[in-house]
């Protein structure tokens, strides 16, 4: 898969002005919220996860919780 680079400036562009724009106060508390919550194995996580969105965590930040949280998948057979 090929990205256009004007597509992927444009992308690069609007993400960081999001971050700009939001409150990253708001947005750290999501993200502290989101990884309580995976560390609680009976916690819902879709409510957290929407929440982090309504103050515009990206999905990188999301994932990044996640792996952090849970870690990466590593094929047994090493390929």
């Amino acid at each position: 898969l090929k990205i256009d680079p004007e597509v992927e400036r444009g992308q690069i562009h609007r993400v960081k002005e999001v971050r700009r724009r939001r409150d990253a106060t708001e947005a750290q508390e999501a993200l502290l919220r989101l990884e309580r919550a995976c560390l609680d194995p009976q916690e819902n996580l879709m409510p957290h996860i929407l929440y982090a969105g309504r103050k515009l965590c990206t999905l990188g930040e999301i994932s990044s919780v996640y792996r952090r949280v849970f870690g990466e998948y590593q094929d047994p057979g090493g390929y």
